[in-house]
């Protein structure tokens, strides 16, 4: 009798134990598809930021041309302003990694991108 109350309560502890291994098992592979998903939407985040700011400096840079309205003057500093300022942006966003690199500095990159486009 003895023996049959002892497996009853180690019964509890040994199913205890065995659904924490198979619990922490299936949470490693829930958070492998979470992180995968996490990365992907924050991935796309990125790209449409990235691809408007450089939609709107593509859009721009011909206003900054010089054919369209006047020579010199303030009005041609500005235009003149605007196309190295929409050139800089360009330049950063495909300066941007397009992959996943170790040792690459993104966020720093995409700080610079941010500041040249506010301006």
């Amino acid at each position: 009798m003895s023996d049959f109350l002892d497996s009853v309560l180690s019964l509890e502890s040994s199913a205890v134990s065995s659904a924490s291994e198979v619990g922490a098992a299936e949470g490693k592979g829930q958070a492998v598809v979470d992180g995968r998903n996490l990365g992907e939407m924050k991935g796309w985040e990125l790209g449409l930021e990235l691809g408007f700011m450089k939609g709107a400096c593509l859009e721009w840079m011909p206003a900054g041309d010089d054919g369209a309205g006047g020579g010199g003057g303030e009005d041609g500093e500005a235009k003149a302003r605007i196309r190295r300022l929409c050139e800089a942006v360009v330049k950063a966003v495909d300066a941007f990694p397009r992959e996943n690199l170790e040792g690459e500095d993104t966020e720093l990159k995409l700080q610079v991108a941010r500041a040249k486009f506010r301006v």
